[in-house]
């Protein structure tokens, strides 16, 4: 299922849910703004690490914040996760 983070109250970024832990990640950082606090105080030139960045959704998000002369270091250790990470970070170029 493809989803506009847009849609739901976020940046403008394209995310495909492929399976529940996308899902999960989803409805965490960005339906129930868990990390909202945080992102806001990120500001465009930051550097951000997302140590244990499962998927990718917090790393989507503090990208849109960080903007292109910002950096986003994602790190996830579980293979299918990261397997996701990829494709995530794939889908914003």
């Amino acid at each position: 299922m493809i989803v506009n983070l847009k849609k739901l109250g976020g940046p403008d970024l394209i995310v495909n849910i492929w399976r529940r832990g996308n899902f999960s990640a989803l409805y965490q950082v960005v339906l129930m703004q868990s990390y909202d606090a945080l992102l806001k105080s990120m500001k465009p030139g930051d550097i951000v690490v997302d140590a244990g960045a499962n998927v990718g959704m917090f790393t989507l998000l503090a990208a849109a914040h960080v903007g292109p002369s910002g950096l986003v270091i994602a790190v996830e250790p579980v293979l299918e996760n990261f397997k996701e990470l990829k494709k995530t970070s794939k889908l914003t170029g």
